[in-house]
């Protein structure tokens, strides 16, 4: 076997790897979540229905949410975001359509300033939810939950790109990674 063959055998191996380890690492941070969020729900007596579910978004989204939470003032419809693979960045053109890649950094020489160019760019789609679920009333938030979260979020808003975080919103979503989201849904004392 020649050195060229031996390296493309390693190649093949780590990216198995890698993608073995992204979906296992995403099954964790899920089983996780939905164990904080049940424990969460269930000390404060909130109520909380499976429309889609918590795992369907780790392979396809749907025009349905994956849960409905209500607390006793807010009704909170909710759609999974899935970031399988580690330090990504995901752009969000419009609640449905946005990008995800990674970036890949060099330090100039004399600068103090990094360049980075994006690699691995592909584009996601969520479809639209039901009207339905969008009929929007005072006590009801729609939210897009990052879990497991990439590294940045960013949106555009009135035609700037903008870093978006916990709170933060695309249009009608409110955006939340895991944690932000279990500390807001906790009642203030």
């Amino acid at each position: 076997m020649d050195v060229l063959g031996l390296l493309l055998y390693v190649l093949f191996f780590f990216c198995l790897v890698k993608t073995i380890y992204n979906w296992i690492r995403a099954f964790i941070l899920r089983a996780s979540f939905k164990r904080k969020l049940t424990k969460l729900c269930s000390e404060h007596c909130y109520d909380v229905k499976t429309v889609g579910g918590f795992w369907r978004s780790l392979f396809r989204y749907s025009s349905k949410p994956d849960i409905i939470l209500k607390t006793p003032h807010t009704k909170y419809i909710i759609r999974f975001v899935t970031c399988r693979a580690r330090k990504r960045f995901y752009h969000f053109v419009t609640p449905q359509f946005y990008a995800k890649y990674m970036k890949l950094y060099f330090a100039m020489f004399g600068a103090s300033k990094e360049l980075g160019f994006r690699m691995f760019e592909t584009s996601g789609y969520i479809p639209e939810l039901d009207e339905s679920y969008t009929k929007k009333s005072d006590n009801t938030q729609l939210i897009l939950l990052f879990n497991p979260s990439p590294l940045v979020i960013n949106c555009t808003s009135d035609g700037k790109k903008e870093e978006a975080g916990n709170g933060s919103q695309i249009c009608n979503y409110t955006i939340y990674n895991a944690n932000g989201f279990i500390t807001m849904l906790k009642p203030k004392d």
